[in-house]
């Protein structure tokens, strides 16, 4: 059924998640000392965070994509993904497989976790 079956929702996911990708694009793309060039596939970006690296908040230095992850999760509640599991030590990695509204939400949170960097 699946391969036989209407395809009208294959077009519908691939817009919304097309969607998706340029609002998370866009609005990383506003925030200073972050870099996210827009995928290619998947549902995910990997955002560079490497000007992040030496910047300090609440006492804790950023050092890697890890401390990052950490702090986004600390201080934004965003979850996100170290780039060093896929060999990429200076991205992380930041799913748009959510509503348009968590993903404005969410880079909201970060450019405010970022810019409390210092």
């Amino acid at each position: 059924a699946a391969l036989t079956g209407d395809q009208a929702i294959v077009a519908e996911r691939r817009e919304a998640f097309r969607h998706r990708r340029q609002i998370i694009v866009q609005e990383l793309a506003q925030i200073p000392g972050l870099s996210c060039r827009n995928p290619g596939g998947a549902f995910y970006v990997f955002l560079g965070v490497r000007d992040l690296f030496g910047q300090t908040a609440a006492g804790k230095t950023l050092r890697n994509a890890t401390d990052v992850t950490e702090y986004f999760l600390d201080q934004a509640r965003v979850v996100t993904v170290s780039g060093e599991g896929f060999g990429d030590q200076e991205h992380i990695r930041l799913t748009y497989a959510v509503s348009d509204a968590d993903i404005s939400a969410a880079t909201s949170r970060i450019g405010s976790a970022v810019a409390q960097l210092e």
